[in-house]
């Protein structure tokens, strides 16, 4: 086995000797004898899982079952003994699942730079990964991710574009053979299938090894398949009975991150012992088709064990305090069986009839002379402490498991079941936390696939026709650079219905008057208060499309709008800067000073020397249609164009896209001058009002003179 400072040496390149064929087998026979010793106790919590407990580790580490099947029946187990499993593992996994899968993460796509290609490519990311969730079935990916991370002590999750997925279209390359569109699709692996290099944590190691069970006529059928005739060698179940006839081979990936000898990384297959296909580069790639040195399984593990390099599971945990459980009921119906069941005392030839469980029956018996009729022996209760030992064996599950409903049943008050709430909430959010992480990773690797094989008419359905964002600008950002895709956990958290109406109405509460009240019943009725931005994103989605327009020149072909009541202006001459003005047909003075004062006023008196056409200025009937409305949330466009002109971009542009951004903020500082206006307006009105209502009111009548104190008093 080759030593650390030889592995080392050898994944950066500085040992002469090339990685060949028998150095990755090497690795792999590493790696596999360490799955091994994991493998059995991960099987046996598997099988826990599955709600079959009579399973047990070996003396040589592998896994025994009991015979669960009475002799009477045909198996081995004693007639008298009960061997019944009662499944409470499989809802405390279910219940956990559930928690961390009822919502869709709230997925951020955060832009590295205030650039507006970057904050484009950021917002299209978000539509994306919210619109592609159910489409790629994130949901049952993430469960079974989870799953395995709580049974199998670690999961493992990939994205990978699957280009069978139709419809098929003609080759470009050659018309007559058809083609799939392709999609996303995603793997999900246990803790029984994936090795890496043991005694380095699964981040570090330089090569992952995944094992998988396949058919073997899918993988003969491979177009790149140059291997032999396969050999069946595995199968979905680890007893030996069950695997006749199996037709299943054991594929193992090899996968090598780049390094100084290997830049590209490797790519490679074993089943039966020899490479079934060519070699390839590592998958993980960026949107320039760069490799990327990072994992491209994201690992799940409950817990982790400090002293190993592998991770630890949920069930692993409950297994003993299950086999309790289980023993207590299990004694309890043997108990039944042996003892609880109904019998006569009776002297000798007094019983006529044969006792049976007829209903209504009448038995006959013979009286003897000073003798006892017949009696139902007493039967003793059921031991007490079979019942302790399953109350028992629940509470220890529910201290492990972090539910705490039995120990906030037991509080003695609500202070103290609050706060076991919270102290078993930090247990739990702990493991939300690592979910969210890996999610938004897993994410992160899907949106890049989306980057490089998904058509522009395909991103069109997840940005909406009306949609602002260039898809030049998502398509060509690094998904791992310029942007990137974060999940905040506790949009993970499980609300229920009662907690989002509650949720609704604090922010209403919060912003008095600010949301009309029909999208407050909409967002009530849709059980998500998310419909209360909605129209901030509209506004944030207009600012981003006149700037996009500005910068593509567009915004000279938007076509004209009429004006609102209240942006009524003298309409400026383009060329001179100046208020054009227009005759209105009738005539005015000319008066000119006569040079003599008035001894009364002081002033230059005035005389008419002429007359001419009375002029008043050309008022604006239309304007450009990306001039800001009234009716826009002016702070929030505001803040978008402010942000977008103190970039570089903005300060590089035309001199007349700089006036049009100019134009559009003027305009904007002119509505938000009239509407302060406004509201004093209507302040002082309401003041004065106020002040009148006052003004009519009677006088108050005075207070009651009070009684004059008693000398002394």
């Amino acid at each position: 086995m080759a030593t650390a400072t030889e592995y080392v040496k050898d994944m950066l390149g500085l040992t002469a000797k090339p990685v060949d064929e028998a150095v990755v087998k090497e690795r792999l026979k590493r790696g596999g004898e360490r799955l091994k010793e994991v493998t059995p106790r991960r099987k046996e919590s598997i099988a826990f899982a599955n709600n079959e407990h009579y399973v047990s580790l070996g003396k040589k580490g592998d896994l025994v079952r009991l015979d669960t099947v009475p002799i009477a029946q045909g198996g081995k187990k004693p007639d008298h003994r009960v061997r019944l499993s009662r499944d409470l593992i499989g809802p405390i996994v279910k219940a956990k699942r559930a928690a961390l899968t009822q919502r869709i993460p709230g997925y951020e796509s955060i832009q590295s730079s205030p650039d507006p290609e970057d904050y484009t490519a950021a917002r299209l990311a978000e539509k994306v990964a919210v619109g592609g969730y159910p489409i790629w079935e994130l949901k049952r990916h993430h469960s079974r991710w989870a799953w395995e991370a709580m049974v199998s002590e670690e999961g493992f999750i990939r994205p990978f574009w699957d280009s069978t997925v139709g419809p098929f279209v003609p080759d470009p390359k050659d018309p007559e053979t058809y083609i799939g569109m392709g999609e996303v699709g995603v793997r999900v692996y246990g803790g029984t299938q994936v090795m890496w290099e043991p005694g380095i944590d699964f981040e570090d190691s330089r090569w992952i090894g995944i094992e998988e069970a396949r058919p073997i006529e899918d993988v003969e059928a491979e177009p790149d398949y140059q291997g032999p005739k396969l050999n069946p060698d595995a199968a979905t179940s680890d007893i030996p009975k069950e695997r006749k006839g199996s037709k299943l081979v054991m594929v193992t990936e090899y996968l090598e991150r780049p390094c100084a000898k290997w830049p590209e990384g490797r790519r490679l297959f074993f089943a039966n012992g020899k490479v079934i296909f060519p070699e390839e580069p590592y998958p993980l790639k960026n949107v320039k088709d760069e490799i990327v040195d990072e994992p491209c399984l994201h690992r799940l593990t409950y817990d982790a064990e400090g002293s190993s390099d592998r991770g630890k599971g949920l069930v692993r945990s409950l297994i003993e305090s299950m086999r309790q459980y289980d023993q207590g009921g299990n004694k309890a119906l043997e108990w039944i069986q042996l003892i609880l069941n109904p019998q006569w005392d009776a002297e000798e030839g007094t019983m006529k009839t044969p006792p049976t469980d007829e209903p209504g029956a009448v038995n006959e018996f013979a009286a003897l002379a000073g003798g006892q009729p017949p009696k139902v022996r007493e039967v003793p209760k059921i031991p007490s402490e079979l019942w302790e030992l399953q109350d028992r064996s629940k509470q220890e599950m529910d201290i492990i498991s972090f539910s705490g409903e039995l120990a906030m049943q037991k509080a003695e008050s609500g202070k103290q079941a609050q706060a076991i709430a919270q102290q078993l909430g930090l247990s739990w959010q702990d493991f939300v936390e690592d979910f969210a992480e890996g999610a938004a990773k897993l994410m992160r690797d899907i949106l890049t696939l989306v980057q490089i094989h998904y058509t522009e008419d395909r991103l069109v359905q997840f940005r909406g026709r009306t949609g602002w964002e260039q898809i030049a600008d998502f398509k060509g950002a690094d998904i791992r650079g310029q942007t990137d895709i974060r999940i905040n956990p506790a949009t993970l958290e499980p609300r229920t219905r009662q907690t989002n109406e509650q949720r609704i109405m604090n922010i209403a509460n919060m912003f008095p008057g600010h949301f009309p009240p029909e999208v407050i019943i909409s967002a009530m009725e849709g059980g998500s208060a998310e419909k209360l931005i909605e129209g901030y994103e509209d506004d944030v989605a207009r600012a981003n499309r006149i700037i996009s327009l500005i910068r593509s020149g567009g915004i000279w072909a938007m076509p004209t709008r009429p004006v609102f009541d209240g942006e009524e202006g003298p309409k400026i001459n383009p060329e001179t800067g100046e208020v054009e003005m227009v005759a209105t047909g009738q005539m005015e003075p000319i008066l000119q000073g006569a040079g003599v004062p008035n001894p009364e006023t002081g002033e230059e008196e005035q005389v008419q020397v002429g007359q001419r056409p009375q002029m008043q200025p050309v008022m604006e009937t239309e304007l450009p249609g990306w001039m800001p409305r009234p009716f826009d949330n002016i702070p929030v466009q505001k803040t978008v164009f402010t942000t977008w002109m103190k970039t570089d971009e903005w300060a590089n542009l035309g001199e007349a896209q700089q006036r049009a951004s100019m134009d559009i903020y003027g305009a904007m500082l002119r509505i938000e001058e009239r509407e302060a206006q406004r509201q004093a307006q209507m302040q002082s009105e309401m003041a004065e009002s106020a002040g009148m209502q006052n003004a009519a009111k009677p006088p108050p009548k005075p207070m009651p003179s009070l009684p004059a104190l008693e000398q002394g008093e």
